[in-house]
């Protein structure tokens, strides 16, 4: 049972979106020490990290925690950038025994997310730097990328089509029954992806954060993609504050799209930032006020990201 707000939940609410370090970027939580405030406050979560898979760190650590503890891979230019190579990869990280043969590979599933840092469009939004001083990293981790060196899921020359390894990803994805998350792409990007994706067979994808500015999707657009069958919008709590998006624009986005096609996540672990369990506190009770029910807040948080994982 978790404390919520003024509820307890019957099951754990499982967190999507959570940055764990070690990278450029300071992080509140290794996997590890996320995993013991989890355990405590019966959560579950996604560990996401700019630069390194975090598959084999959840797999490492999975048998000693009763709730869910979950992978992933961002498609960034310290994995190779967009390419089904550094999914296999992260494929390979499943086994809790590395002794085992690759058919005793967990079958759980895990998120891909495709270019945050290095998508063109974020390096467009933050003068052309990876990471940013705001987020406490040092000035000399930082890198600067001439304009066209981002990564785009897009032909080089035809910008109407996905790039031939973008659809590598994508048939991989669906093969393996992975699910795919938008990053930090431009809004023109993520549609022609989650219509491509859709047509190629994967079957469950999350719209990141659409209304953070480098990607910028017009609710409109939201709303015609989470019609779609499979396609989540995702809200995250720490966009309010980092990127001061407002909470009237995110329950205009709840009323326009429905709960049932909008999960809520956090987006925390900034060293600077409350803990996992505090921003949700924070976050149910910024939407009850805002006229959120608990029943719409539950499907959001709880019944979305099980569906997803299922």
């Amino acid at each position: 049972m978790v404390y919520i707000g003024k509820f307890h939940t019957d099951k754990p609410i499982i967190d999507l979106h959570v940055h764990v370090g070690p990278e450029f970027i300071p992080r509140r939580y290794s996997i590890k020490s996320l995993a013991d405030e989890a355990q405590s406050e019966a959560f579950g979560f996604v560990a996401k990290n700019h630069f390194q898979a975090t598959t084999s760190w959840a797999a490492m650590i999975n048998m000693e925690y009763n709730i869910p503890i979950i992978g992933s891979i961002t498609l960034n230019k310290s994995v190779g950038g967009i390419n089904h190579e550094a999914i296999r990869g992260a494929l390979s990280g499943l086994k809790t025994n590395i002794l085992a043969e690759n058919n005793k590979l967990s079958k759980r599933r895990f998120i891909v997310w495709m270019p945050t840092i290095h998508a063109e469009a974020h390096l467009d939004q933050y003068n052309r730097k990876d990471i940013l001083a705001e987020w406490g990293s040092s000035s000399k981790d930082q890198k600067i990328y001439p304009k066209g060196e981002g990564l785009t899921i897009l032909e080089k020359n035809n910008l109407k089509y996905l790039s031939p390894e973008t659809v590598k990803v994508l048939e991989l994805i669906a093969k393996e029954d992975l699910i795919l998350a938008t990053g930090h792409l431009s809004a023109k990007e993520v549609e022609l992806l989650v219509i491509e994706a859709l047509n190629i067979g994967v079957k469950k994808i999350i719209i990141t954060h659409p209304l953070f500015q480098a990607t910028n999707m017009p609710i409109k657009k939201q709303i015609e993609l989470s019609k779609l069958d499979g396609v989540f919008i995702e809200l995250c709590y720490v966009n309010l504050s980092m990127d001061n998006l407002s909470i009237d624009l995110y329950v205009k986005v709840i009323e326009a799209i429905g709960p049932k096609n909008v999960i809520l996540t956090t987006d925390l672990g900034q060293s600077f930032n409350e803990s996992i369990i505090e921003g949700w506190r924070s976050y149910y009770n910024l939407l009850e006020k805002k006229g959120i029910s608990k029943d719409n807040f539950l499907q959001m948080a709880v019944e979305n990201p099980y569906i997803i994982l299922e």
